[in-house]
C-alpha cells in the first residue's frame, strides 16, 4: 500500500499521483511506518469520474511526490493539474533520533505543473517555481476547471520544519507572476481558506483567511487578506484569547 493523501477531478476525470511512498506494515509500532522507495517508480492514473477500475489508464514519470494539488482541468485530451511536488520525501520518523533531527532530511516540495495527453500515451512535469512550500489552495469555485490565480503557504525566509511556513503566496498562472505577504520573524502560517466574495464577479474577488501564530507574544491572529492583493498584507486582524493550535484543509462555507 502506498500513501495517496489527494487527487484531482476534472470534469470529465478523476486523475491519481501513484508515488512510491510505501506503508510496512511490518513496522507497526517498531519503527518507520512509511518509506520512499523511488526504485517502485511513480505514475499518473486517469479514469472517467463515472468510470470503474477497469478504465482507468496508467502513465509513467519521473519518481515524486505530492501531498496537495491545487487544481486540474481537461483541454480536449490533455490533462493539466498542479500542486507541490516533493522530489524525495522522508516521512519515515525514527523515533530514536533527537527531536531536531527527525525532519532534517524532510525537504520541502515546490511548485510543479504536470500533463497527461491521453491521445499520445506521454505524461510529465516541469517545476513553476523555486520558492519551497505547499498547501495549495484556489478559489473552489473553480474546482476542475481552469483557474488563473493559486495560493500556497510557504517558507518566505529560512526554510524549517512543516508548520514553519511565514508566508502567504498568490501565483498568476497566466502572467507567471508571484506575490506574497510575510507574516514576521516570528510568524508561523497555516494553511488559507479562500472566502469568495458573494457580489464578485472575478476569480479572484475574495478573501484569504490564515490562522497565524506569533511567537513573541504566544498568541494566534485570525487574519483576513484580500485575494486581490495579497502583499498589501490583512485588511483584519482578529486576535483570539488563546492559542490555536495548528489545523489544516477547511473550506469556506457562507451562513
Amino acid at each position: 500500500p502506498v500513501m495517496m493523501h489527494d487527487f484531482i477531478i476534472t470534469e470529465q476525470h478523476a486523475v491519481f499521483l501513484d508515488s512510491p511512498i510505501v506503508f510496512d506494515l511490518d513496522n507497526l509500532g517498531t519503527g518507520p511506518m512509511v518509506n520512499w522507495r523511488p526504485e517502485n517508480g511513480t505514475r499518473v492514473g486517469v479514469m472517467p469520474r463515472m468510470g470503474t477500475a477497469e478504465d482507468l489508464r496508467w502513465f509513467e514519470i519521473e519518481p515524486g511526490h505530492v501531498q496537495h494539488f491545487w487544481n486540474g482541468w481537461a483541454e480536449g485530451q490533455r490533462i493539466e493539474f498542479s500542486g507541490s511536488r516533493l522530489a524525495a520525501p522522508n516521512f519515515g520518523i525514527d523515533p530514536t533520533a533527537p527531536l531536531d533531527e527527525q525532519s532534517a532530511d524532510n525537504q520541502p516540495g515546490r511548485p510543479a505543473r504536470f500533463w497527461v495527453d491521453l491521445d499520445s500515451d506521454e505524461a510529465g512535469w516541469e517545476q513553476t517555481d523555486d520558492l519551497p512550500g505547499d498547501f495549495c489552495r484556489v478559489n473552489d469555485d473553480y474546482n476542475g476547471v481552469p483557474s488563473r490565480y493559486a495560493y500556497m503557504s510557504a517558507f518566505g525566509g529560512t526554510v524549517g520544519d512543516p508548520g514553519d511556513f511565514d508566508t502567504i503566496v498568490k501565483y498568476d498562472q497566466h502572467s507567471g507572476e508571484r506575490t506574497m505577504w510575510q507574516s514576521g520573524a516570528d510568524g508561523h502560517v497555516g494553511e488559507s481558506v479562500f472566502a469568495p466574495d458573494p457580489n464578485g464577479t472575478a476569480e479572484d474577488d475574495g478573501w484569504l483567511i490564515n490562522a497565524v501564530y506569533y511567537d513573541a507574544t504566544d498568541h494566534t491572529e485570525v487574519c483576513v487578506l484580500d485575494a486581490r492583493d495579497v502583499e498589501a498584507g490583512p485588511v483584519a486582524r482578529v486576535r483570539t484569547p488563546q492559542r490555536i493550535p495548528f489545523g489544516f484543509h477547511a473550506n469556506w462555507f457562507a451562513a
